[in-house]
């Protein structure tokens, strides 16, 4: 017994509409596409995190700075990698980098000791005695009991400021 062109149209129109069910189905939402990425960049970062505090932990600040440079460019407030950043390029002699990430990391109120410290021997290195004076300054209104900050201002009022 031969179909009917009823039957032969019934099941092309069911066959249809299962795969277009099918395909509405496996179509993932936007939501859940931004949760994959979301899942994809954070598995991502802590890789990376990883290398970055490794190669920073054995001074290979040059291999650091490129990986804290990606976490930096993934979430451009996250307060560790700039300041490490800062310090990586401080290290290498990048003063003017350093410093912008430095005062980054200040804005961010990070480990502003360390930071304004380090902008102070910075300044001091340069020779501009003036903010450097300044950034120690503000190191002894956070800890008035360090006598290495009191040293270099010292040094700084004595004329005495060659590093």
């Amino acid at each position: 017994m031969m179909p009917s062109s009823v039957q032969i149209r019934l099941f092309f129109f069911l066959f249809g509409l299962v795969i277009l069910i099918g395909c509405a189905e496996k179509k993932p939402s936007q939501e859940n596409n931004r949760e994959i990425t979301q899942k994809d960049s954070s598995e991502s970062s802590s890789i990376l995190r990883i290398k970055a505090g490794a190669f920073y932990s054995k001074n290979q600040f040059e291999e650091a700075s490129k990986v804290y440079a990606k976490l930096i460019a993934l979430d451009s407030m996250d307060s560790v990698a700039i300041y490490r950043y800062g310090f990586c390029n401080a290290q290498l002699g990048r003063d003017s980098v350093a410093i912008k990430y430095f005062q980054k990391s200040e804005q961010l109120n990070y480990r502003v000791f360390d930071t304004n410290y380090s902008l102070g021997v910075i300044y001091l290195s340069q020779g501009d005695n003036q903010k450097a004076a300044f950034y120690f300054k503000k190191c002894l209104e956070l800890d008035g009991n360090d006598k290495e900050v009191q040293h270099f201002l010292d040094l700084i009022n004595k004329g005495k400021s060659n590093l």
